[in-house]
């Protein structure tokens, strides 16, 4: 199971047997998909949106 690289949550998106499917059904359609969960995504973008208010 892919797991997120800051938390270390599971990944349920990602498919476990990505070798048999077809190109178009491995890949994660959102920013940062298949590597960071929906939680740590959100920080990261408020904390993007902050920094450039600022």
């Amino acid at each position: 199971m892919a797991k997120c690289a800051i938390c270390k949550k599971d990944l349920h998106g990602v498919p476990k047997n990505v070798k048999k499917l077809p190109e178009s059904k491995k890949k994660v359609a959102r920013k940062f998909g298949g590597y960071l969960c929906g939680s740590c995504i959100r920080k990261i973008i408020s904390e993007e949106m902050f920094a450039g208010v600022a």
